[in-house]
């Protein structure tokens, strides 16, 4: 829906300096902690094995098998490996000497978490110098503004937000709302890494589209994200199944801990 400035003046906290209008639309908001601790629940009502904090070292093909080695020592074989380690796939691939057609980059998001809530509505801004969008949004109690769009060349192991990209959110966030913040008022940062698949030299020009690929009983999967991973898991199971031979009649997911706080 358009909305005048003097529309949007009266619902959110904008500055009146050279605005002309824009509009409004509803979204979603997740805590996504909690979605893969509902996950992970529903996985293990499911029946799955489910061991958190271990670390895969090495992946070897073992006559028709892959044998599994874990940082304790421990290793097994499996008859078939979905491979999704997000963000480290370049490495685990590369030690292990397995080929692939993809490579990805990794593009890191850092967030401010504010001290005070600014608004009740969440707001999608849009940064003059690099045309990127970024967002000011309601998130319990406080506020959280973001995202940056740096290519991360660090270890796995440090990623956190830097000082040049808590300047960049805060000069944004200055140029549209009508108070404006300072280091002061920023309660907490944090970051994460987006495993894109591609390179660009423009962080924002790489696609967010995932690829799956299979290697007889391995299947790799680069990429991905929250808003598709419902629809890529049934594309994984349905290439598990194509390779045993058979397929499987799907049923609705089934999620348990929704009703527990998990998610609301």
């Amino acid at each position: 829906m358009a909305m005048s400035a003097d529309e949007l003046i009266a619902r959110v906290p904008l500055t009146a300096d050279r605005l002309r209008g824009g509009f409004s639309y509803w979204d979603a908001q997740v805590d996504d902690y909690a979605l893969a601790r509902v996950v992970v629940a529903s996985a293990i009502s499911e029946g799955a094995n489910v061991r958190e904090e271990t670390r895969v070292v090495s992946l070897r093909h073992k006559e028709n098998d892959w044998v599994v080695l874990t940082a304790s020592g421990e290793e097994q074989r499996f008859d078939f490996v979905v491979n999704a380690v997000g963000p480290w796939m370049n490495v685990l691939l590369a030690e292990n000497r397995i080929h692939s057609r993809y490579i990805l980059s990794l593009v890191r998001g850092s967030h401010l978490v504010l001290r005070n809530r600014v608004a009740d509505v969440g707001m999608l801004l849009q940064s003059l110098s690099d045309r990127r969008v970024f967002f000011v949004l309601p998130w319990k109690g406080t506020t959280l503004v973001g995202t940056t769009e740096v290519m991360h060349r660090t270890s796995l192991e440090n990623v956190q937000a830097t000082g040049e990209e808590i300047d960049y959110l805060i000069a944004r966030f200055n140029r549209y709302l009508r108070e404006p913040i300072t280091y002061d008022d920023v309660a907490s940062t944090f970051a994460g890494v987006r495993p894109l698949v591609g390179r660009a030299l423009n962080p924002s020009a790489i696609g967010r589209e995932y690829r799956l690929e299979r290697r007889g009983n391995l299947l790799n999967i680069f990429g991905g994200k929250m808003t598709t991973f419902r629809s890529m898991a049934e594309k994984v199971a349905m290439r598990v199944d194509n390779y045993f031979g058979h397929v499987r009649t799907a049923r609705p997911a089934r999620f348990v801990g929704v009703n527990r706080g998990l998610v609301d």
